[in-house]
């Protein structure tokens, strides 16, 4: 019985309409203890693939948190200055307009500090009213070289500024910087310069 099982089973993409893995016609010729053996084969291969995918989702979730969690020890020892020259880097952002509050906006200026491989948001206050401000969160991320501004929910995207390593940001550079990210800044001035590590001479 088993061979005829596996050879009716071997013409599984020849038909249309299948019960339980089995062509129609195929099926129609079966006795009940043939569909019985086809439906049990049938429901333990489903369950075999459900607990690989299931194995193989929570081995991509773990290696998706270590890697999470070595990018943020990375990044921690950055700050604490234990990195190679232009891991640490200042960048402030003042004029020009944000859109907050559904227009564009002149606003407060900012400036913050990124480690390379860090990934954040960035609280942004209008400057326009003394009794209502509009608040908003700019994207920023730094990794190898790159200094991206505008990012959609802090990750990578093309509509963001994009600035490159510049030997000019040792003593800082400045630039006049256009987004098409979620606050489009318009005419800001991005000023970047680098932070010294352990050991570092300036």
């Amino acid at each position: 019985m088993l061979w005829r099982l596996l050879f009716l089973l071997m013409f599984l993409g020849a038909c249309s309409t299948t019960h339980f893995g089995v062509p129609e016609e195929a099926w129609n010729r079966m006795g009940e203890a043939e569909r019985l053996e086809a439906m049990r084969g049938y429901n333990e291969r489903a369950r075999l693939r459900e607990e690989a995918a299931q194995r193989e989702a929570e081995a991509r979730r773990q290696g998706e948190r270590e890697a999470a969690l070595a990018r943020e020890v990375r990044v921690r020892a950055i700050h604490e200055g234990r990195g190679r020259p232009g891991d640490l880097i200042r960048v402030s952002i003042q004029g020009g307009e944000a859109r907050l509050g559904g227009k564009h906006r002149a606003y407060a200026p900012l400036a913050f500090s990124l480690a390379s491989g860090e990934v954040r948001q960035v609280e942004v206050l209008s400057a326009e009213h003394k009794h209502m401000s509009y608040r908003a969160r700019l994207g920023v991320a730094y990794e190898d070289g790159l200094l991206l501004i505008d990012t959609p929910d802090a990750g990578n995207d093309a509509r963001a500024g994009h600035l490159t390593f510049d030997p000019a940001w040792r003593h800082g550079g400045r630039y006049r910087l256009d987004t098409r990210g979620p606050l489009e800044l318009r005419g800001v001035e991005v000023m970047v310069s680098t932070l010294p590590m352990w050991g570092e001479r300036r």
